[in-house]
């Protein structure tokens, strides 16, 4: 679990230091909605209980 988690926090900081160089995003709440929209769903489409938006996708992020 721990592990997971880190590797989930890795992404995330790759993430928001990779978007904003990239000319993508300028604000903090453009990152979360790139991350959020761009992540692989699990179940149901968009939120969910047991997923949350889903497994974060890199690749799509940085398209």
């Amino acid at each position: 679990m721990l592990v997971h988690l880190w590797l989930l926090l890795k992404k995330l900081v790759l993430l928001e230091s990779l978007l904003p160089s990239m000319g993508k995003v300028s604000s903090p709440a453009q990152v979360k909605h790139i991350i959020q929209n761009s992540a692989d769903d699990w179940f149901k489409p968009g939120y969910d209980g047991e997923s949350g938006f889903g497994a974060i996708n890199a690749v799509n992020e940085l398209k």
